[in-house]
């Protein structure tokens, strides 16, 4: 790591990257690990709860290494995704002991568990409905284009229709296991 800092830490907590080169180290070393694309959205979210990296320098960094090739930004409707390239994964592997063990551990897992959130969004729905008397939480388990699970659970009151919502979200296997449990025994 390097002496010299060069790097805005505004919202940066003790022990945190303050200089450039590190933050772009611990974002091809973050990428390499994920194996799988993540959104700037979900990986802005999660490097920030870290409280490791600011904002600004982080996107910044960002830009850089996909104008030299080393992150690949794919553009869709909802955000910007990214992954490393060849380029990329050969500098990760190089420098990847550059990023301090406790960085490496809190970053990972912050952003596996945003990676792990995006792809249940992606597949995952529920929606309230507000009724004469009460809600209505609509599940939904999708798999692509195949609906696999669709379920109309009434509630009381909004409280306890964004609990059920929430909960389903969190773990949808959970409930669609059951369901297939409870009608095939």
């Amino acid at each position: 790591m390097s002496n010299e800092y060069d790097a805005f830490t505004e919202g940066v907590g003790i022990g945190g990257l303050r200089t450039r080169k590190d933050i772009k180290v611990m974002l091809c070393y973050v990428l390499s690990v994920l194996d799988a694309p993540i959104s700037k959205n979900g990986l802005n979210s999660a490097l920030l709860s870290t409280e490791l990296v600011n904002f600004f320098e982080v996107n910044e960094a960002l830009s850089g290494l996909c104008a030299n090739g080393v992150i690949i930004e794919d553009k869709r409707e909802d955000d910007s995704y990214f992954s490393l390239s060849e380029k990329g994964l050969s500098f990760a592997s190089k420098l990847e002991y550059d990023v301090p063990a406790y960085i490496r551990d809190k970053v990972v897992k912050a952003t596996v568990s945003y990676a792990v959130r995006e792809k249940r969004e992606k597949y995952t729905h529920a929606d309230i409905e507000k009724l004469d008397r009460g809600y209505q939480a609509v599940l939904s388990l999708t798999d692509g284009d195949t609906l696999m699970m669709r379920t109309i659970l009434y509630t009381a009151d909004k409280l306890q229709a964004n609990a059920v919502c929430e909960a389903f979200c969190d773990d949808p296997q959970k409930l669609y296991s059951a369901v297939i449990d409870a009608v095939t025994h």
